[in-house]
């Protein structure tokens, strides 16, 4: 448990001095206020597909690229090594990791929504569904942190994450879903399975977000044997 608490202790300091890991903070904050001030000049409440689109970056932005920098920067500057010795270690840490972004996610979406006025749209099947969605997101970031072997290599990945993830309902709005396999991949992500559960979909969205955890999970199983390499 003492390095759990330490990862979380070291984690919350680096929130508030690395200046980019506090900008991925700012930006679904700032995505918030600006869709806020849209819905007030034309004088009606936020659509579903921007509300989704706040959340989208919560998870893209924070619970994936904020585990992925971190992890990042300690495997290039080697500081990785010297709090982890084992796989033990590294779990240790990546569940203390794990535990303050996915607070700081949850705080995040709440504050998004309230910035917003769409506090509403939260619902025990869709705050579930949140909850899978955020796993697999902080998954996704916790396996390209731990494989890349560069920082730049990270933002890469980052970025490819939160526009193709993070960011999917946008594409609704560009048409391209008239593209017949565009539309079905776009509907397997996760983003979307909230947006089909916040629909009253049927138990469909919970089983693919299910089958994106458990891929990531098995992912991450399988590359927590590269730090024990010389």
């Amino acid at each position: 448990m003492h390095k759990i608490y330490a990862t979380i202790y070291r984690d919350f300091k680096e929130y508030l001095a690395n200046y980019s890991v506090f900008t991925l903070f700012l930006m679904p904050i700032g995505m918030a206020v600006i869709y806020r001030m849209i819905g007030q000049d034309v004088g009606e409440a936020l659509p579903n597909l921007m509300v989704f689109i706040i959340i989208g970056i919560v998870l893209a932005a924070v619970t994936t690229n904020v585990p992925l920098t971190l992890f990042a920067d300690e495997i290039e500057h080697g500081m990785i090594r010297m709090v982890v010795k084992d796989k033990k270690d590294l779990l240790l840490m990546i569940v203390g990791r794990s535990s303050l972004v996915i607070l700081m996610s949850i705080l995040l979406i709440i504050a998004s929504l309230l910035i917003v006025d769409r506090m509403s749209i939260l619902s025990l099947s869709l705050a579930l569904g949140l909850f899978l969605a955020m796993l697999v997101f902080l998954n996704l970031g916790i396996l390209a942190g731990i494989r890349s072997k560069l920082e730049t290599t990270s933002t890469v990945a980052g970025v490819i994450i939160l526009f193709l993830l993070g960011m999917t309902p946008i594409v609704e709005s560009m048409g391209l879903t008239n593209i017949s396999f565009i539309k079905f991949l776009i509907d397997l992500t996760p983003v979307y399975q909230l947006i089909a559960i916040q629909n009253n979909a049927s138990v469909m969205p919970f089983i693919i977000l299910l089958v994106w955890l458990g891929v990531t999970m098995f992912l991450i199983f399988r590359s927590l044997d590269i730090h024990e390499k010389p």
